[in-house]
């Protein structure tokens, strides 16, 4: 098809497929429930969704243009994070570039939330790599991580508890079978 006779107010089939196809997936990450933070090769961040603004405190407008580095990675990993965006610099094929895993990283308020993180970057042809980072919140199962932690303890010490009443029980009857005995009288209960 010769695209060169096409007025440009018309779009080809085609175009318009790519163009409803990159509306669909730009609307599936705005709105999905897990943080996605976009950001170039020095840190800057192009993309931050609504659930980033949720984990982190900070919204789309406030992230977009600042260092990634600066808005949520603690000190205790920046050489960590450097070292990520050196290596991913030297990367020409797109995936998975840093292992995923369970991460503190800091809120805008200064406070922590412990993040799932997996890291891809994307490496466009004849363009500058792009960074994603995809953010599982953790904070409600740790949340009931410690609340089933919590009650296990008191399971525990109930039943150290019932243990210690049934040893004690046992005792008595024990004692009580000792006194019938030393009085002539048969034995109440079983020894065990």
């Amino acid at each position: 098809m010769d695209t060169e006779n096409i007025p440009p107010s018309e779009t080809t089939p085609e175009e318009t497929a790519l163009n409803a196809s990159r509306e669909c997936f730009s609307t599936l990450m705005e709105y999905m429930p897990i943080g996605v933070q976009g950001y170039d090769s020095d840190g800057v961040v192009f993309f931050w969704n609504r659930a980033s603004e949720k984990i982190y405190g900070y919204t789309a407008e406030e992230a977009i243009g600042r260092n990634l580095g600066d808005l949520i990675i603690p000190d205790a990993i920046q050489p960590l994070f450097r070292k990520g965006l050196a290596l991913g610099k030297t990367l020409t094929k797109s995936g998975e570039f840093a292992p995923a895993g369970e991460v503190e990283l800091k809120r805008k308020d200064g406070s922590t939330v412990c993040i799932h993180s997996i890291h891809t970057i994307i490496c466009p042809e004849g363009e500058p790599p792009q960074f994603y980072c995809i953010d599982v919140d953790l904070s409600d199962r740790k949340k009931a991580e410690e609340t089933l932690r919590s009650n296990l303890e008191q399971i525990e010490k109930l039943n150290q508890h019932m243990i210690g009443r049934e040893m004690r029980m046992i005792e008595l009857k024990h004692e009580v079978n000792e006194l019938l005995k030393k009085l002539g009288e048969k034995s109440r209960y079983i020894d065990l």
